[in-house]
């Protein structure tokens, strides 16, 4: 199981964000995607499952998407 405390976020992502490559054959990886969730708040879950997917296709350019890609995100809300 999992506790959820109130305004805390659970974010899934299927493998297909971080293993996206570029050109060079070099992945978006793990840590520039942990990088961009923990770098600020996000109160707006739209917005960070939006910018997952820009950071994504703006490291890959114009190499095609091999992968699923699927986004997650919840926020706990209310009182314990």
């Amino acid at each position: 199981s999992l506790d959820l405390e109130p305004g805390d976020m659970l974010l899934l992502l299927s493998d297909g964000l971080y293993e996206q490559h570029r050109a060079d054959g070099e992945m978006v990886g793990e840590q520039r995607l942990q990088a961009l969730v923990t770098g600020r708040p996000w109160p707006d879950l739209t917005a960070l499952g939006t910018a997952l997917r820009a950071k994504v296709t703006a490291f890959a350019g114009d190499t095609a998407q091999e992968d699923d890609m699927t986004i997650v995100l919840l926020r706990r809300e209310g009182p314990p």
